[in-house]
């Protein structure tokens, strides 16, 4: 031992340790022992030694005591050679410092509060609730698309309901008739009876469709917009259709007040929708101008809120998908949705044109689905936003869709999503099976480097369970809730489209409640069970049904792939930089 005269060192109340510290800890900390330096005596006791102190002799020099601490359950003696911590810190435990007064960081006290308001900042982010426009004033500049302009020629149009063969239907037709001979469109009402067949039956009717043409400079096809101006017998059809009705003709104002396009623009108000899409089928059949028609795009609702949605296209949809990625605002669109409708039942006027082999876009907003068909399906239960959106939309693709060459619109089909400030992510629908391909070498390559960190296969298997587990209770108490929350509401089952008036809340309560239980469950998991085998053992089930979609709904497979990917690459960091350990 060399000649070094020891300096003061810190009290307790300067190194912060308090006379609860010393009852908890005290058999943890030596009395007395050998003869140290002070940068030993500091690490020992999680303190620093100060510069300036006065030396002092050493105390009598006694021999050292084995003494060890009791050994709580969970922690080690400070004789025991101490093993690094998953937190990465400096080592301090296996110096000689007790880890039980080990200080926890800042990245370990806030980690979970930290990664909740990142997952709500992505979620509304991600939200179409949050990616709506705001309202344009009725002072707009003439090129722009302004939802107060639309909306007070719907309060026109929606006055009351206006069913076919009503004298109601009668006085809207002529109104759009006049609008759009203010336009300048060369307009006519074709009058003539249809049939169609729909849900196994044979209907007919007596259309009168309300049609208009703008010439472009030198077409190379033609734009169709189409919109019915029928409703339900009881409905005043402000969002079915009159949002889509006014979304075209403010549409059609503002293209007119920019300078003129390449390409004509067709408008069809279709009459007799709502029964049997009679109007539709009598303008395929017979019109003059169908053949003219190289895109079509339908503006529909089914509610009065919410983003405006691409839904649905038809087969060779690449074309016009990538056209939509140029619309300003983007409308939200997932190819998933594409392979959803096709296989439902339900039919709108564009489902006509698709099965004449026309190329096209099919646009709804879904939110208020309770004044769907209703006779609250008025002016004032209709989102301007969502107005706007339909609107801006619609503008956005007459003007790109009005400069380029129509002459050849089908290409392969293409998978899609709308992705936070990026807009609309498109790319070939043939890398659904390589990415999960991918996606399983990447899963083959974390359980090789989990298996060197100690991962067991029981642990695996037994985090495939506790992911499981994790969804039925989730499942279950979103059940229990929805039939608990519907006992203080008489008017739970009495409404079209949705379970109460306003469901915005609920649904937030529903998830945070699943939240809860899944993140509760893996928290009590982890005290015999390492993170790696939690994570690996969950992604059994998603990465099961992204190789399964993207065998057999490829255009929508991308909704669980990426997800998944994401959770492989962290999953791979932790196997790569993280611990030798497993938990």
């Amino acid at each position: 031992m060399s000649d070094f005269k020891l300096p003061d060192l810190p009290s307790d109340d300067e190194l912060g340790i308090t006379d609860e510290d010393r009852e908890k800890y005290g058999d943890d900390l030596p009395n007395d022992g050998p003869e140290m330096s002070a940068e030993e005596m500091a690490a020992l006791l999680g303190g620093t030694p100060r510069a300036s102190s006065p030396t002092r002799e050493p105390s009598s020099s006694k021999p050292p005591k084995e003494k060890k601490s009791k050994g709580r359950r969970g922690e080690k003696s400070v004789d025991e050679p101490s093993e690094p911590t998953s937190s990465g810190d400096d080592g301090g435990a296996a110096a000689g410092r007790p880890r039980a007064l080990e200080p926890e960081g800042p990245r370990s006290r806030w980690r979970g509060a930290l990664t909740l308001a990142a997952l709500l900042a992505m979620a509304l982010m991600a939200s179409s609730r949050t990616g709506q426009p705001r309202p344009v004033p009725a002072n707009a500049p003439d090129t722009a698309f302004s939802s107060a302009r639309a909306m007070s020629v719907l309060v026109d149009i929606a006055r009351r309901p206006r069913p076919i063969g009503s004298p109601e239907h009668a006085r809207v037709r002529e109104l759009l008739l006049d609008r759009l001979d203010e336009l300048g469109f060369e307009t006519e009402v074709q009058t003539t009876t249809a049939l169609a067949e729909l849900d196994g039956a044979a209907r007919a009717a007596t259309v009168r469709n309300v049609v208009g043409r703008l010439a472009g400079t030198s077409p190379t096809g033609a734009i169709l917009l189409v919109a019915h101006y029928d409703s339900r017998e009881l409905a005043p059809g402000a969002g079915d259709d009159g949002a889509g009705i006014v979304a075209i003709l403010e549409a059609a104002r503002a293209l007119r007040a920019g300078p003129p396009i390449r390409n004509d623009i067709i408008v069809l108000f279709t009459d007799a929708e709502e029964p049997c899409l009679c109007g539709a089928q009598a303008f395929v059949a017979e019109h003059r101008w169908m053949d003219d028609v190289s895109v079509v795009l339908n503006f529909e609702m089914r509610g009065g809120g919410g983003s405006s949605l691409m839904f649905e296209t038809k087969d060779q949809n690449g074309w016009i998908v990538r056209a939509l990625q140029n619309a300003d605002p983007p409308p939200y669109a997932n190819s998933l949705a594409y392979e959803v409708y096709r296989r439902m039942p339900n039919n709108t006027d564009f489902t006509v044109f698709k099965e004449a082999g026309v190329q096209g876009l099919n646009f709804a907003a879904l939110d208020r689905a309770r004044v769907y068909h209703q006779s609250t399906d008025r002016v004032e239960n209709l989102s301007e936003s969502t107005l706007q959106h339909h609107g801006v939309g619609a503008l956005s693709m007459l003007r790109h869709l009005g400069d380029v060459d129509l002459a050849e619109v089908d290409a392969p089909d293409s998978a899609y999503l709308t992705v936070p400030i990026l807009g609309i992510v498109v790319y070939d629908g043939f890398w659904a099976v390589p990415i999960s391909g991918i996606l399983l070498a990447a899963a083959l390559l974390a359980w090789l480097l989990a298996r060197r960190q100690g991962v067991r296969v029981a642990g695996v298997v037994t985090g495939f369970g506790v992911a499981l587990l994790g969804a039925g209770l989730a499942f279950g108490v979103g059940l229990w809730l929805r039939t608990w929350i519907a006992g203080f509401f008489p008017e739970t089952g009495s409404l079209a489209g949705s379970v109460l008036h306003s469901e915005g809340w609920w649904v937030v309560c529903g998830a945070a409640a699943a939240f809860t239980v899944v993140t509760t469950l893996y928290g009590v998991s982890r005290r015999w069970l390492g993170a790696l085998e939690l994570a690996l053992g969950g992604l059994v089930v998603p990465l099961g049904l992204a190789i399964t979609a993207s065998i057999y709904v490829p255009l929508g497979a991308l909704n669980l792939q990426w997800p998944v990917a994401a959770a492989l690459l962290s999953v791979l960091l932790v196997a790569l930089l993280g611990p030798r350990s497993v938990g």
